[in-house]
């Protein structure tokens, strides 16, 4: 059986991660803030903050491997130094309590954040293509892998960066629940004129990922994780919409009007998220673990809609 732990087991992505390794007859040590957010069936390890102590010895105890799903996100408010507290900081003890507990393999769920907010036309982000973050969470990512990976050259850690686009699913946090709301609601769209390429994975194909991590990939290897396709902004809007069993109210406003509306609303940010291509090549991984997505992106987004009105896809 293999053994692993689980930080942010709590979480999203941790949770997704800690059903699929508990499926396959994993032992898992969840580390949570609170224990009640523990899954079942997992050794509970429960640690307030793990900026400031990592798990004990023990919690290491028979684990073959470590997958750091904790940090800071989802957070517009959240300062400079916060992120870097969270999710370098904690990153770091944490490896060093691995190299005490002597336990080597850890698998960091980063972002595609720490190399790019956004793709060229004519090719995917790859995962050698040199890293351009934009804002402090994307540098506290990219700063987060750095560390691992300086671990790694001096010997005593073998880190796999898997960097995933926006994740989807019932539940989801952040932009997408967002989206979910405003589309339940009926609110008027104005994205309809956009015509751009996301790749987006689904949180079940994820934590099936983060699980191939774990046994197989290169150690000290940065790696994309995505769907198979791509889709646009506005086919996202219907492929929720679909799952909500309503219509969208979509409005054609052009992509540079939205781009200034944006910039004079200090939404920038946020408004290319909507307008700009993220396409990211998932190809390196797939060979090297031979993982695959299992659904495509509508299919995963009506999937999504329908949880949040309580009905099956």
């Amino acid at each position: 059986m293999t053994a692993i732990l689980v930080t942010g087991a709590g979480g999203f992505v941790g949770r997704a991660v800690t059903s699929a390794a508990l499926a396959r007859g994993w032992d898992v040590a969840a580390v949570v803030r609170d224990p009640a957010a523990a899954p079942a069936g997992t050794r509970i390890i429960t640690v307030g903050d793990l900026a400031a102590a990592s798990p004990p010895n023990e919690a290491f105890s028979d684990c073959a491997a470590v997958i750091h799903c904790a940090g800071l996100a989802h957070r517009p408010d959240a300062s400079a130094s916060d992120l870097a507290r969270m999710n370098v900081g904690a990153t770091a003890l944490l490896a060093e309590r691995m190299r005490n507990a002597g336990v080597r393999r850890l698998v960091l769920v980063s972002s595609i954040g720490a190399c790019a907010t956004r793709s060229r036309s004519d090719r995917p982000l790859r995962p050698t293509d040199v890293p351009r973050p934009e804002g402090a969470y994307g540098r506290s990512k990219l700063a987060a892998e750095e560390a691992l990976l300086t671990a790694h050259r001096a010997g005593w850690l073998d880190p796999l960066i898997v960097r995933p686009p926006l994740v989807y699913g019932p539940g989801a946090p952040g932009n997408l629940a967002r989206l979910v709301a405003a589309i339940a609601r009926g609110a008027w769209l104005p994205l309809a004129a956009i015509d751009n390429r996301r790749s987006l994975v689904g949180v079940d194909d994820l934590a099936q990922a983060l699980l191939a991590a774990v046994t197989s990939g290169v150690p000290g290897r940065r790696y994309h994780v995505s769907g198979d396709d791509v889709i646009s902004t506005p086919g996202m809007i219907a492929a929720i919409a679909s799952g909500l069993g309503n219509s969208a109210r979509l409005g054609a406003v052009p992509p540079w009007a939205l781009l200034a509306a944006g910039a004079c609303c200090g939404r920038l940010g946020q408004v290319r998220k909507l307008v700009d291509d993220l396409e990211i090549d998932a190809s390196a991984f797939i060979a090297d673990t031979g993982w695959r997505s299992t659904c495509t992106s509508a299919e995963g987004l009506r999937a999504v809609g329908a949880a949040s009105r309580g009905v099956s896809p």
